[in-house]
C-alpha cells in the first residue's frame, strides 16, 4: 500500500484527493515484481498518479531518502512526504529538487537538493557587554571551571585565571567580529566573538536521495564537520571551535587561541560569512542545561521534545530527539548515536540516529552513512 508513507514530516503542507489508481500506481510505475521504490521511480508514480485522477494542492514535495515497498528485516529503509505540521518555527525551502551528484566514496547518485534562507530563527543573546552580565552558553575546555556553564562572570574569571585576557579593566568584555581578529595570531588581548547575520544569503544542501551505510563510520570532531540540517533549514555542525586550541580553519590550520565564540542559549551562532548554524541540538538542549545545573538560561525560541523527528543527517538518515517511539531511552544505539528500528513516522524499519538530552554537545560523534562531496554550500 502506498497510502500508509503519506506521512507529513517537514516543511511543505500537502494535500492530496485520491479518487482511485493509488495502489495501481504502484504495479504500474515498478511492475508486478517486488522491486524497490526508489527517488526516480516514487516520481514517476505520484506524475502517474496525476494522470490517473489524483489531484494535488501545490506545494507539493516529494522528498523520497529512500522507501522499500518490499521491507526487508535486515535492511534500513526511508520513505517521506514532507509537512510542518507539528512545528511551531519552520523554514519552507526556498526551492527543492533532485539533481545528480557526487558521493564521499567517488559514486554518482542522485541527491535531493534543497535551499533555504539563511537566518529563519529569532537568535542571541551572545556575548555579555560586562563581567555582571549573562550572555549565552559556552562548553569551556580551559583548565579553571571547565565544562557548560553560562558566559557570565565565573567564565570570564577563568578564562583571565588560564591567561585570556578577555576582560578589560573597567570590567567591560572584549567583543570583536571573527574576521577582525582571526588573523591577529600573536595578540595578547582576546574577545568573546560574535559575527553579523547576512540575511541575502542562501544555504543549498545536497542529500543523498538513497542513504547507504559506510563500512567505518565518519567522524565529528571539528567545528567544520557538518551533522545534518535541523527541520528549520538550519545547518547542525560539530562542537564549536575550542577556546584552548583555537578553531579549525578552511585549509587545515589553527586559528588564533584564547578567543570565546559565545553560542546562544539555543546552541547556535552566526558562522562568520553571515548564516546562523546550530553546534547542538536544541529540541533537547534545556535538559543538557539542567544535567550541568544551568538554570539561568533557556533555550527560547525552540520547542522542546522528547521523541519527535528534529532533522535529517547529511548521509540522508533521520534525527531524532532522545527517546524512542515507545517513550523509553533506547539501549542499542551504536557508536554514532543511531540504530535500527520503527519510528511514529516510518512504519517499517529505518536506521535513524537520536540526539542526547544530557551530554555537550548533544550532538551526533559520527555518521554511519555516505555523504554527498560539498554538502552545503552559499548562494
Amino acid at each position: 500500500m502506498l497510502g500508509p508513507q503519506l506521512k507529513s514530516l517537514f516543511p511543505l503542507r500537502v494535500s492530496l484527493k485520491m479518487h482511485f489508481f493509488r495502489d495501481s500506481c504502484v504495479s504500474a510505475v515498478l511492475g508486478s515484481s517486488c522491486i524497490p521504490y526508489t527517488l526516480r521511480s516514487s516520481v514517476q508514480c505520484f506524475l502517474a498518479l496525476t494522470k490517473k485522477s489524483l489531484f494535488l494542492e501545490v506545494p507539493l514535495i516529494v522528498f523520497t531518502i529512500l522507501p522499500n515497498l518490499c521491507h526487508s528485516e535486515s535492511e534500513p529503509t526511508l520513505s517521506y512526504l514532507m509537512s510542518p505540521s507539528d512545528f511551531k518555527y519552520f523554514s519552507s525551502p526556498i526551492s527543492f529538487g533532485f539533481k545528480d551528484c557526487n558521493l564521499e566514496t567517488n559514486k554518482i547518485a542522485t541527491c535531493i537538493e534543497l535551499v533555504f534562507i539563511s537566518n529563519p530563527l529569532p537568535e542571541g543573546p551572545y556575548c555579555p557587554k560586562s563581567v555582571d552580565q549573562t550572555g549565552g552558553i559556552y562548553d569551556y575546555d580551559g583548565v579553571s571551571n571547565p565544562g557548560l556553564q553560562p558566559i557570565n562572570h565565573k567564565l570570564l574569571m577563568a578564562m583571565e585565571t588560564d591567561g585570556f585576557d578577555i576582560v578589560d579593566d573597567r570590567g567591560k568584555v572584549r567583543i570583536a567580529h571573527p574576521n577582525d581578529v582571526v588573523n591577529q595570531r600573536n595578540r595578547t588581548k582576546k574577545y568573546c566573538l560574535e559575527a553579523d547575520p547576512d540575511y541575502k544569503l542562501k544555504l543549498k544542501y545536497l542529500i543523498p536521495a538513497n542513504p547507504t551505510l559506510r563500512k567505518e563510520p565518519s567522524p565529528i570532531d571539528n567545528v567544520l564537520s557538518l551533522v545534518g540540517v535541523s527541520l528549520y533549514g538550519v545547518p547542525i555542525n560539530g562542537p564549536a571551535p575550542s577556546i584552548v586550541n583555537g578553531p579549525k580553519m578552511p585549509d587545515g590550520s589553527k586559528g588564533p587561541v584564547g578567543d570565546l565564540p559565545a553560542v546562544d542559549p539555543c546552541g547556535g551562532h552566526q558562522d562568520p560569512s553571515g548564516f546562523y548554524h546550530f553546534h547542538m541540538f536544541p529540541e533537547t538542549i534545556n535538559n543538557v542545561l539542567l544535567t550541568h545545573n544551568i538554570h539561568d538560561v533557556r533555550c527560547l525560541y525552540v520547542p522542546q521534545t522528547v521523541n519527535t523527528l528534529i532533522g535529517f543527517a547529511m548521509d540522508g538518515y533521520p534525527i531524532y530527539a532522545h527517546l524512542d517511539i515507545n517513550g523509553q531511552e533506547p539501549l542499542d544505539l551504536d557508536q554514532c548515536r543511531g540504530h535500527v528500528g520503527i519510528t511514529k513516522d516510518f512504519p517499517f524499519k529505518v536506521y535513524h540516529y537520536h540526539a542526547s538530552n544530557a551530554e555537550s554537545p548533544n550532538t551526533l560523534p559520527c555518521l554511519r552513512g555516505v555523504r554527498a562531496d560539498n554538502p552545503l554550500s552559499l548562494e
